[in-house]
């Protein structure tokens, strides 16, 4: 493990000589060559550094990292980025190389409640690393990334993310040191990695402890955190998505218990009949950014709450299958049901009634 520690120092040596030595400096912020920190992102080449000046930086959609290669975005003190879109990633780093993030502040924007989107989401990034940054308010998971290598997080704070601190699934040599995790959901979850180093982190207040599965050569080192404990899979929350451990949205409000929260991943979600949630207590179902279910029974609901109390239905879009015409079923209907709640969702479609009612309160 000292091995590995070592190499990820090289590694970051490497990219900050060889970044420094052709680099252009791109300036964010008033009177700066850029107002928005995005078009700066678009406009820098391979070994530039983005300087970010100190203010609140705010933006309607997520800021984007995609095929760039030896990037540093460094805060110069006290600098905020605020997402207002509470369904996005505040920002998305893919199919990129020699990445270095250094002292930002990012979340959704303060009061938000009930985000689907995470503050940072990483995917295919090699030499990927994030320094002294705060990653926090309603974003579903402070960090997470999927198939990355050389990923180094350190000193960073991690806190009051509504699902879980860090995600890591399927990476290879990540390097997780003296980062504070605290205060949300869940620490973390980490995953089909090969080769890490989690060590010295201060983990506390969250009400989940890491969950670690199918790794291989993970060295765990963290005070007052102990290694064993470790859950399985946590009974209230479901997971439904490609890669999760439900992929049908039925099959996964059948195995929840009273209390569950089922969290269902971006995608298209087809059926050929309704979707039943019937004789069930406090479930919450929050779709995590564009989610749609489309029945194929013209004559069926596509959601049928019966007999329940105390549902919660947040971020999904419903519909019968759009080459359907002539529904004679609603798109969402609730029946001797009570204490439902349904919040940003799109009901529409050829569906006879967008939600129908009936003997509830």
């Amino acid at each position: 493990m000292k091995k590995n520690l070592l190499i990820y120092l090289v590694i970051i040596v490497t990219i900050t000589l060889s970044t420094t030595l052709n680099a252009r400096v791109l300036r964010v912020g008033r009177n700066q060559n850029y107002s928005n920190i995005q078009h700066a992102i678009d406009s820098a080449d391979k070994g530039d550094i983005i300087t970010i000046m100190p203010g609140i930086y705010r933006t309607t959609k997520a800021i984007n990292i995609v095929n760039k290669t030896r990037l540093r975005i460094v805060g110069l003190e006290n600098v905020k980025i605020y997402l207002s879109n509470p369904s996005e990633n505040v920002m998305n780093i893919r199919k990129s190389s020699g990445i270095i993030i250094l002292k930002l502040h990012m979340q959704h924007k303060p009061g938000i409640e009930g985000c689907g989107g995470s503050v940072i989401l990483a995917q295919n990034v090699k030499m990927l690393s994030i320094f002294s940054c705060k990653l926090n308010g309603c974003g579903s998971i402070g960090f997470q990334a999927y198939r990355c290598k050389n990923l180094l997080l350190r000193d960073n704070k991690i806190y009051k993310n509504s699902y879980s601190g860090i995600e890591i699934y399927n990476c290879f040599n990540v390097n997780i040191t003296n980062n504070l995790i605290y205060n949300n959901y869940k620490a973390g979850t980490i995953s089909g990695t090969v080769n890490g180093i989690i060590s010295n982190n201060k983990i506390y207040g969250n009400k989940k402890p890491f969950t670690k599965r199918n790794n291989q050569r993970l060295s765990w080192s963290n005070p007052g955190q102990d290694v064993n404990n470790v859950e399985k899979d946590p009974s209230n929350m479901l997971l439904v998505g490609r890669g999760r451990k439900y992929t049908d949205i039925q099959t996964a409000i059948n195995a929840a218990r009273d209390g569950a929260t089922i969290r269902i991943y971006s995608g298209t979600y087809r059926t050929n009949k309704a979707i039943k949630i019937h004789n069930r207590k406090r479930l919450k179902i929050i779709g995590l950014r564009r989610v749609y279910i489309h029945c194929s029974d013209t004559s069926a609901d596509v959601m049928e709450i019966k007999n329940s109390t105390g549902i919660f239905i947040l971020r999904l879009i419903m519909k019968h299958s759009p080459v359907v015409s002539g529904c004679g079923g609603s798109v969402l209907a609730i029946r001797n049901s009570s204490q439902i709640m349904i919040a940003k969702c799109v009901l529409n479609g050829c569906g006879m009634i967008g939600v129908l009612v009936s003997r509830s309160e």
